[in-house]
C-alpha cells in the first residue's frame, strides 16, 4: 500500500524537506521515518515539480512523482522535463536502485499529446525493463510501450516510450498508478553515480501540422523580408 494517496500528495509536498542552492532546489530522498537513501533530486522548477518518498530499504528507494508540464511546444517538440538525480557522499553509500510506483502528471502544454516517453543519461544509471515489465508497469492511457537499445545487458535500456494514445489539454496522465512500478537501477563501480531522468510529450498531428505550418509562415515572411 502506498504512503501517499493521490488524495493526501500536497499535504506529502509540503512536508518533503528542500534545501534550496541558488536556482535550483535540493530534495533528500528520505522517507517519513527519516531513512534515508543517500540520494538526492534535484529539481528546476519546485513549483511545478514535487517528489513524495513512499519507503527506504537498504537496497532501493520508492518515490512518487508530480508535475505540471506547462511549457508549449517549440519547432514541434516539447522541452523535456528534467530531474537530476545525485548520489551523496556519506557513510552509507547511495542504495543501488529508484522506484518510481506512480507520476501525475498534468497536461498544461496548451496541445493534445500522442505519446510520452523516458530516458536516463548518465554512465551509472538505466532502466531495469524485466523487472518494470513484470512487476505490470502500466502506460495506460497508451496501449503499447517500447523499449530503446539496451544498455550494458539485456536487462536493461536507457529509454522507454508509450504510444497509441492521446492525453487531452488540461489532463492527468497517472503511468504506474496502482499498477506496476519503473525500476532505474544505478551501478556502484562507476566514478560518478549521478544520472538525469528526462521525461517529454509528442503533440498530437493536428498540433504538429500547425507548427510546421507556423514555421513555414514564418521562414516565408523572412525570405520576403530579405528580398525586398
Amino acid at each position: 500500500m502506498k504512503f501517499c494517496s493521490l488524495v493526501s500528495l500536497a499535504v506529502c509536498l509540503l512536508a518533503s524537506a528542500a534545501v534550496s542552492q541558488g536556482a535550483l532546489v535540493t530534495v533528500p530522498l528520505k522517507d517519513a521515518f527519516g531513512v534515508d537513501s543517500g540520494w538526492d533530486a534535484i529539481l528546476s522548477d519546485d513549483i511545478h515539480t514535487g517528489i513524495v518518498v513512499d519507503k527506504v530499504t537498504s537496497t532501493y528507494v520508492r518515490i512518487e512523482i508530480f508535475k505540471d508540464l506547462y511549457l508549449p511546444a517549440e519547432n514541434g517538440q516539447f522541452p523535456p522535463h528534467v530531474i537530476q538525480f545525485h548520489a551523496r557522499v556519506g557513510a552509507a553509500p547511495a542504495v543501488s536502485t529508484i522506484r518510481i510506483t506512480d507520476e501525475t502528471i498534468i497536461n498544461d502544454t496548451g496541445s493534445p499529446w500522442l505519446d510520452y516517453h523516458w530516458a536516463v543519461s548518465g554512465a551509472a544509471a538505466s532502466f531495469n525493463k524485466t523487472l518494470t515489465d513484470a512487476s505490470g508497469f502500466s502506460v495506460t492511457p497508451f496501449q503499447a510501450k517500447a523499449w530503446g537499445p539496451t544498455s550494458y545487458d539485456t536487462d536493461h535500456s536507457n529509454s522507454l516510450g508509450a504510444f497509441s494514445g492521446l492525453i487531452p489539454v488540461g489532463g492527468s496522465y497517472r503511468p504506474g498508478l496502482d499498477a506496476g512500478e519503473l525500476y532505474i537501477d544505478v551501478l556502484s563501480n562507476v566514478d560518478s553515480r549521478d544520472f538525469t531522468l528526462m521525461q517529454y510529450p509528442t503533440p498530437e498531428p493536428a498540433t504538429l501540422a500547425t507548427l510546421v505550418l507556423g514555421g513555414a509562415g514564418v521562414l516565408a515572411r523572412r525570405r520576403r523580408h530579405g528580398a525586398v
